[in-house]
Order: structure tokens, then sequence, then C-alpha cells
């Protein structure tokens, strides 16, 4: 009987047990199930002939529920029947008027709207593969993205119409069609989309338009960055695609579920979890055009949104908004998304109640993913003994200062331990293929790791540091890459960099990121140097919450505005630091050089030279932390006495209406500013306006002469010259193409005396010149009898009694 007892309460003990050393076995075992149940409907979906495509599931939904609302934007419902119309609508016109046809590549450039879902189905209808352009990119990188997948076609919103215009000389030569979004266009070489979708069918699109399309066919380019500077385009392929369906459903969305999409459709969180994912599940999807933090919650209760997608900075923006009584009041339940931090994690639930955090990892070009189903804190994933036989995967040691992994004397990788940081790899096998980047074998290359734990074989390299602790969770610690994180998105430190060096006068650029930590935080990682500096750091407005940093605003408020005594300035000589402006070069780290007061008034003397009056109005829209907005755009407009119209940056659609406006009659400019200019729609008044001085650097002779043409008679004086430099020169004559004019007194490295015939006095220019010490300030050269402009007044004590301009005698 003892024995019975025993046993029953060794049984009965048994589950508590196995409980406190598996403690989410329950969850592993159901986890487990969901991966088989996906990995089986994927590989019956997988070997269907004709391939079953993403597509295919769609046209089920269509059959299954037509009237159940598919989209929700902007308070205008889309049901599913109707989503198939509109798709079918954009397909007929496509192949009428862009001659598409099937395995021809067309590049979207829209933000989230109805119309990006629409295009996206009716381009898979006739079998095009679509590439999703980031609306964010201008110029050279759109260009890139646009060339690299081999695009025929462009389809950009009508708000994006500027950023078109400026590429829009390239896309002609690479004849390319441009469509915009819209009913009505004056840009030449361009389509409109919405009168032509009026008129058009919406009858089904034959299965024959994209016969020929098989599981390893491109089906969309979705972009993402790195080391290598511009935007990379993954391919996911028809197979890839067909995978991603799963995801939503494999973490408990179903048909009833409404899924609120705030997260750009252009990368692949939005488009393969949220859109790809609500067609799998057949949910609703809310379509937000961006998110907004003041609107998230009060969306979420408008349209019932029980499944939601995030990035850490989302979570992080709704944790600091101000607490109100109905937080708690929504309907949402599960909440799927990448880089939240563990603090906010803590917060978000403590505030906002029992929302089922899924936090998931994986790379776009990747194969290999995670996702926390336990809930874990902190963790984007756990170690699945079923997961990793099916993708094997391990965490590799690495040296962070050589920047490479760790191998033995045999030349092949070590494993991490527990608790150890190791890079991420994830073997590339049939099942977890690498497809790798559009026309780039060398990033992709790159991003394969050979004799990793045995000679020949291959493994894809995640560039990712991660850490796996003792009850199996998975922790994301580090990148490898020399990108940063900027609103929620991977920003390369080269691309960046290429941006700056665009800028004429940066030889070149250096960028790197750091970390910030909280939203005013962006000093704090060198806060703790400056403190033992003993430096002050101030922010300009707002509060300043941060220790160590103080507020400016607040100061300047309390202020009085009586003017300063001369005294405090006394000290001040020709050759005390005014400033510093920076300037990058071969040693990574931008150098600050050093400009004296001399040096200023030298430079502030340019508009002097090119003729610049104390009437004028000069518009600024170059950075003033650069040497041309900064001395010869606003030092100069002091020496003149001049108004200044200052711009927060040149904006290509604003820049004659805002020179009409105020009656500008100089603008500064670089060689860009002028193309983009040149690239605009033409108007009936390009030349109703009062600009008659253009002076800067950089211009091409076919777009100066493009400018001229085109916007009237406008004297350029193109200059030339660095912010450490102790040359310059001015094309003050207008030779189209020229920097300056070689002259006799410029070339002469020796002292000038020049004698002013008012006062007789003599000053010493070789300053001006070659920067010695034994030239007197700059400021002396300003006789107070005479003035710059009255030419006859200067001439060389030494070498001849010719009259000379101020432009020969300093330029």
């Amino acid at each position: 009987m003892h024995i019975i007892f025993a046993i029953l309460a060794g049984l009965a003990i048994l589950p508590l047990l196995f409980r406190s050393f598996f403690p989410y076995i329950i969850q592993d075992w159901a986890h487990m199930a969901n991966v088989m149940g996906s990995i089986v409907k994927f590989a019956k979906r997988s070997r269907r002939n004709p391939p079953y495509l993403v597509l295919d599931r769609f046209f089920e939904q269509v059959q299954k529920h037509p009237d159940k609302p598919f989209i929700v934007s902007r308070d205008h419902t889309y049901s599913f029947r109707e989503t198939d119309r509109f798709s079918n609508k954009f397909a007929r016109v496509f192949r009428i008027h862009a001659d598409l046809k099937e395995g021809d590549t067309v590049a979207l450039y829209i933000g989230n709207e109805p119309a990006f879902i629409f295009i996206w189905l009716a381009l898979a209808k006739i079998g095009c593969p679509v590439a999703l352009l980031n609306c964010n990119i201008r110029s050279k990188s759109l260009l890139h993205c646009f060339s690299c997948c081999d695009a025929k076609t462009l389809i950009a919103a009508s708000e994006l119409t500027d950023a078109v215009v400026e590429v829009l000389p390239f896309l002609r030569e690479q004849k390319a069609s441009v469509f915009i979004l819209s009913a009505e266009s004056t840009i030449p070489g361009t389509e409109t989309l919405i009168d032509k979708i009026d008129q058009a069918s919406d009858q089904p699109i034959p299965q024959s338009e994209r016969s020929s399309i098989t599981m390893q066919s491109p089906a969309v380019y979705i972009y993402t960055s790195g080391t290598t500077g511009l935007p990379k385009a993954a391919m996911i392929n028809q197979k890839r695609l067909l995978s991603a369906l799963v995801v939503l459903s494999s973490v408990g969305v179903h048909s009833d579920d409404v899924v609120y999409v705030n997260l750009p459709l252009y990368h692949s969180a939005a488009f393969l979890i949220g859109f790809i994912g609500s067609i799998e599940a057949g949910s609703t999807i809310v379509l937000r055009h961006k998110f907004s933090v003041s609107q998230f919650w009060d969306d979420c209760r408008k349209y019932n949104v029980t499944v939601m997608q995030y990035i850490g900075e989302t979570m992080r923006y709704l944790c600091n908004t101000p607490k109100k009584e109905n937080d708690r009041d929504h309907k949402v339940r599960i909440a799927i998304g990448n880089g939240l931090r563990a603090d906010v994690w803590r917060e978000f639930l403590t505030r906002f109640g029992s929302v089922h955090i899924m936090e998931f990892y994986g790379a776009t070009e990747g194969n290999i993913g995670f996702i926390n189903y336990v809930g874990k804190i902190g963790a984007v994933g756990r170690v699945n003994y079923l997961h990793r036989k099916l993708f094997p995967y391990a965490l590799i040691k690495y040296d962070i200062e050589k920047d490479e992994p760790v191998r033995d004397s045999q030349g092949l990788c070590l494993e991490a331990s527990k608790g150890e940081t190791g890079l991420l790899v994830a073997k590339i096998t049939q099942i977890a293929p690498f497809s790798g980047y559009a026309k780039n074998h060398q990033q992709t290359d790159r991003k394969k790791l050979g004799d990793v734990f045995q000679k020949g074989d291959l493994y894809f390299n995640s560039g990712d540091l991660l850490r796996i602790d003792q009850d199996n969770f998975i922790y994301f610690q580090d990148r490898v890459g020399d990108t940063f994180r900027w609103k929620g998105e991977n920003v390369s430190t080269t691309e960046v960099a290429d941006i700056f060096a665009m800028v004429d006068c940066v030889e070149e650029a250096n960028v790197y990121g750091v970390q910030v930590p909280e939203l005013k935080g962006a000093v704090e990682e060198v806060l703790p140097a400056l403190r033992e500096q003993r430096v002050t750091v101030f922010i300009l407005s707002g509060e300043a919450d941060t220790e160590g940093v103080e507020s400016l605003a607040d100061k300047i408020e309390q202020a009085p505005d009586y003017p300063l005594s001369p005294a405090l300035r006394s000290h001040v000589t020709a050759k005390s630091t005014a400033l510093y402006i920076y300037t990058s070069g071969t040693t990574g780290l931008p150098k600050a050089a050093r400009i004296n007061q001399e040096r200023i008034w030298a430079a502030s003397f340019l508009q002097g030279i090119v003729g610049v009056t104390s009437e004028d109005i000069i518009y600024i829209n170059l950075p003033l932390y650069h040497s041309a907005g900064l001395l010869m755009g606003l030092c100069g407009a002091i020496e003149r006495g001049i108004t200044v119209i200052l711009r927060r940056k040149f904006s290509v659609s604003q820049f004659w209406d805002d020179c009409r406006k105020h009656n500008v009659t100089v603008i500064q400019y670089i060689g860009e500013v002028l193309r983009y200019l040149c690239n605009t729609p033409k108007k009936d008044h390009d030349q109703d306006h009062k600009v008659r001085l253009a002076f800067g650097n950089g211009v091409r002779s076919d777009t100066w002469s493009e400018f001229l043409q085109r916007f009237g008679d406008i004297r350029f004086c193109e200059c030339y010259g660095a912010t450490e430099g102790n040359v310059g020169f001015v094309n003050y004559v207008g030779k189209v193409g020229a920097i300056g004019r070689t002259n006799y007194i410029h070339k002469v490295h020796t002292t000038l005396n020049i004698r002013c015939l008012h006062s007789e006095s003599t000053v010493t220019v070789a300053s001006l010149l070659d920067g010695t010490e034994s030239s007197k300030k700059a400021s002396e050269l300003l006789c107070p009898k005479c003035s710059w402009r009255q030419k006859q007044n200067w001439k060389d004590n030494n070498r001849c009694n010719l009259p000379l301009m101020l432009s020969d005698l300093i330029m």
C-alpha cells in the first residue's frame, strides 16, 4: 500500500518537477507544432505545378470572403474583391501603356497607401518583379537603386515628383518609362496613371500572362544598407515570398484580426510580415501613411486593431507620451517587431496592459530568423531543437579588433560558449538558401563564410553579434558593419559620407554612428569625457533632462538684451581665433580648420569683390557650418550691410518662389543646386525674378549655359578655395566653365605694398596671398577715406602705376 502511495505521490509531483527543470516546455512544443504545420503547408504548396504563388493565396481569400475589408486607409475601406478589381485595372494599364511583360522589373517609389498594394498585386498578375524603393532616397542613391535591379519602369507618388525631376535626365538616357500616380502632370517625359485607371477594365488577368514564373523567379527586391555605401538590392524569389506567408499565422494571427501597419511598406517588416502575412491569414490591414505617436492609440481604438507591428523607436515614442486614463482601453493583443529595449518593453507592458510582445530577429537577405514566442523580456528568440536541425546555425567566436572570426590552427572557426557573444552564421542549404544581392557579386560573396566547421562548408555571415544564455534564450548584442540606426532604419556611414562629398568644398568625409540612449541624449556617449574636460553642454531648445546638459533657451529668456561692453573683447586681435570649421581628409576624423579674425575679414570681402552692394538681398540656403554659407554668405552680408534671406536647407520646389517673394537679387550655389533647378519642369515665369548675381562653386559648363539660357541674364562668379587653404580664385569675367583667371599680382608671393592715393597710406597685402605673420591685418586694407569699389584709388607702389580692380588685386 505504501508503495502505491509513493508511486501516486511521485506521479503527482512529476509535472511540478518537470516544469521546474523545463519551465518553457509547453511553449516550446506548441511553437514546434506551429512550425511543423507551417513547414508541411509550405512543402505542399511549393511542390504544386503550376507553381502556387502568393497571388494564388490572395485569389483564395477573394473567393472565400470577397466582401471582407482587406485595406482600411484614411477612412476608405477596400474589400478583397475591390482590391482584386483595382489591381486588375492597374495591370491592364501597365500592359497597354507601359508595354510591360512577364519578367520586366518595375521600381515602385510610393509610400504607404492603398495604391502600393494595388500596384504590387497588378504587377504580380503580369509576372513583373517589383523593386521597392525607399521614399527617402534621392539623386545618386535613387538612380543606383533603380538601375541595380535592371528596372524598366518607375512608378512614383505625386508627392515625390521633385525627387523624380532630379534624376529624370538620367532615366531618359536609360530609356525608362516614368509614371506619376496622379491624374495630370506637367513634367515632360512622364505619364499619368489615375486618368488611365478610371478608363481601364477590371476583368481578371489570365494566368497565361505569368505562365513562365517559377519558384526561383524574382518576386521583389528589398533594399538594405551596409558597409558598401549605396543600398544593396536583396532579391526575394517566389519561394522565399511564399515562406513569408505563414509568419503571422504561425504566431496566432487569424482572419478575425485587424493588423495595424504603420511601418514603411518598402521595408521587409511591413511588406513581408504585415502585408504578405495578412494575405495568408485573411486579416484586415489598417494602413497608416506613417507612424504617428499622437494618433497611434486613437487609430487602434477607432479600427479595433488587435495586432500591431513595431520597431524599438516607435515603442519608445509611445512610452514617452503623457500618461492617460484610457491607456489600456484598446483591443491590441499581439505586437510583433524588433529592436525593443528591455526597459522600454517593461514600461510598455506596465502602462498599456497585457500585450503579447513577439520580438523577432531576421535580415531581409538572410537565411535564418528567430522569434521570441515565450515573451522573455529582452530576448529576440529561443534555441529550438527542431528549428536548429532544419536551419543549422551557430554563434562563432569573433575578434572585434581584427574584425574577423577567430580560427584555430586548422583554419576552422570556434563555436562560442553559452553566455559568450558570438557572430551568428547560418549554413547555406537547399532549405535555407542565400540568394544574394542584385548585380553585386562582390557583396554577395562577402556575406558568405567558408570553412566554418569543416573544410568546404559555406555559411551566411549575418554580420550580427548575438548571445545565448543558459536558458537557451537568444539576445542581440551588436552589429559588426559600418552602419547606424536612424529612426528605425539601418543607415550606411559610407553612403552618408558620399552625400557630404557631393558638396564641392568638402574634400573627403568620414561618418560614424554613436549610440544615443535617450531622446535628447545625442551627446551622452561623450558626456563623461566632456565632464572630465569641464566642458559645458547646452541644448538650444527644450528641457535639459539629462545630467550634465543645460537648456540654453531658459537662459536666453532670462537674460537682458542691452549691449555687452566692448571691453569684453578688447583682447581680440587680427590673429585671434574666431571659429573652427571642420573639413575631412585621409585621417578619417574631421580636421578643425582654425579661422582667425583676419581670415574672416578677408573672406567677407568676397561679396564686395563680385559686386554686391548694400541694396542687395542675398538668399542663403547652404549650410552655415560650412565656409561657403558662413564666411562668404553670412559674414559677407554683414560686411556689405545687406539683408539675408536664410533658408533652413535647399528646396528645389521653393527656390524661385522664395526669390520672388523676398525680392532676392543675389544667390549662393553649389553645382548640385543649379543642376536640380535646371531639372525642374519649365515654366512661363522662369525669368520672372530679380536675381542679378550668383556666386559659388562646382557648376558644370553645360549646367552653367543651360541655367543662363533658361533663367535669364544672371552674372555668374564661380569661385575656388579651400576652407584651410591660403589661395583662392574668382571668375570675375564670367567665362563659362572657369573657376578664376590668372593674374600677375595674384601669382606674386612676395609682399606687395599698396598705396592709397587719397590718404597716402601704404598697406601690406601679403597676408591675403601667403598668410605670413609679417603681413598686416586684412582690415587695414579698408582705407577709412576710400571705397573698395573706386578702383582708381589703389596702385601697386612697387610694380606699376596702373589702376587696379579689387578683384585683380586680391583674386
